[in-house]
């Protein structure tokens, strides 16, 4: 049968970055970074960075975690999306990575989770490609973490909706 791996770290941050570096092989030509403090702007990240052949990856608000800095230098980004406004992920941390990648770091944000996430898609996906969009509600988790591979596998993006309404 098929062989089950286990790819972790102790915590969230160390887990996407053995995700990542057990997936992709330097270089990379985008990783995307969302703050791993909640989980709105990586739900439609996680499709974008796919979308573009990189990996996601954590930071805190204010500090870049080792195992996400040592992830970065394994993969050798050739530039980085920062997912959010300063309130997510802030000036000082897009400052410094920076230094991970030659391309330079660009952010992506809106005034709210859904703001967000259309800038996403509208920065990193051109409708004349895509064929799909997948839309899950960005109130929870679950939906939008299931249909990230779905979208990756079709080439759309993955965008957030209230439960009742369209922002």
């Amino acid at each position: 049968g098929a062989e089950v791996v286990r790819v972790a770290g102790p915590d969230r941050f160390a887990t996407a970055a053995a995700v990542a570096t057990d997936t992709f092989t330097a270089p990379v030509p985008i990783v995307v970074v969302a703050t791993g403090s909640s989980f709105a702007d990586a739900l439609s990240g996680g499709a974008a960075a796919g979308h573009h052949g990189g990996p996601l990856l954590l930071v805190d608000r204010d500090t870049v975690p080792e195992a996400t800095a040592a992830a970065l230098r394994a993969l050798q980004p050739a530039r980085i999306v920062v997912l959010g406004g300063t309130a997510a992920i802030s000036d000082v941390v897009a400052g410094q990575l920076a230094a991970f990648a030659p391309g330079g770091v660009a952010r992506h944000a809106g005034p709210d989770r859904y703001s967000t996430s259309a800038a996403v898609v509208a920065a990193m996906f051109d409708p004349a490609d895509v064929d799909a969009v997948f839309v899950a509600t960005g109130d929870g988790f679950p939906d939008a973490l299931s249909g990230t591979p779905a979208a990756v596998r079709s080439g759309g993006p993955l965008m957030l909706v209230g439960h009742d309404t369209i922002p």
